[in-house]
């Protein structure tokens, strides 16, 4: 399974490089969004008609797929680096993810839905790559990605507030609920400073590396542009 992950993850880069020198990038993106928007959309109103109430967006990815499709579909210029930001950090993770541990999300979830998270996941990576390459992001909004996470985080909590997602099996709940408990009462608070910080570092460098992602692809395509001329 470990080189299966491996080999799929090989396999989407070389699709989303061969993708990105493509001229009709810009209609592809708008049609797998589209896609994933309606699908998206029946899929939680099936929920809400049933009343689970536990089945509410509440995890990154899952919010991410509503804000970059809607981005796009609707070019909303002013959440781009947002939108491309939180579809590319969902959709690169769950595919290092999968490469690494895939066989634990298939044993866990079924071969089905884990299928279905990979395609969805898969998008979001396509999607914030064509997104980022069509042109230079202003450094400040790093801002912006940090209030919107700030505002996720609050929506979270306040959701936790009135429902339990203890059951799910979510990843937000489980990476801000982990419990130290068996660590001793003496250092317990300064194990969990330093576990949100490493969190928040490690949140910053992805930040950074999108950054550095988008200005590569962007010079890139600029350079390719200058060429045809």
């Amino acid at each position: 399974m470990y080189i299966l992950g491996i080999i799929y993850l090989i396999t989407i880069l070389l699709i989303t490089r061969f993708i990105l020198r493509s001229p009709k990038k810009s209609i592809f993106i708008k049609f797998i969004c589209a896609l994933l928007l309606l699908y998206k959309t029946v899929e939680y109103t099936i929920y809400g008609l049933n009343l689970e109430l536990t089945k509410i967006p509440i995890e990154y990815s899952t919010i991410s797929y509503f804000v970059f499709s809607i981005t796009v579909l609707f070019n909303l210029k002013k959440l781009n680096s947002i939108a491309s930001f939180i579809a590319f950090i969902s959709g690169l993770g769950y595919l290092l993810a999968f490469s690494l541990v895939g066989h634990i999300f298939i044993r866990e979830q079924g071969t089905i839905i884990t299928i279905v998270a990979l395609i969805n996941h898969t998008i979001l990576f396509i999607g914030s790559m064509i997104m980022i390459s069509h042109g230079k992001i202003d450094l400040n909004e790093s801002k912006s990605i940090f209030k919107f996470t700030t505002i996720y985080l609050i929506y979270v909590i306040v959701l936790n507030i009135f429902f339990d997602f203890s059951q799910e099996n979510i990843f937000i709940q489980m990476l801000l609920g982990i419990n130290f408990g068996y660590i001793d009462e003496k250092i317990i608070s300064y194990v969990y400073l330093l576990y949100f910080l490493g969190l928040v570092i490690i949140y910053t460098a992805v930040i950074k590396i999108f950054f550095m992602i988008n200005r590569y692809l962007f010079m890139k395509g600029h350079r390719n542009y200058e060429h045809t001329i």
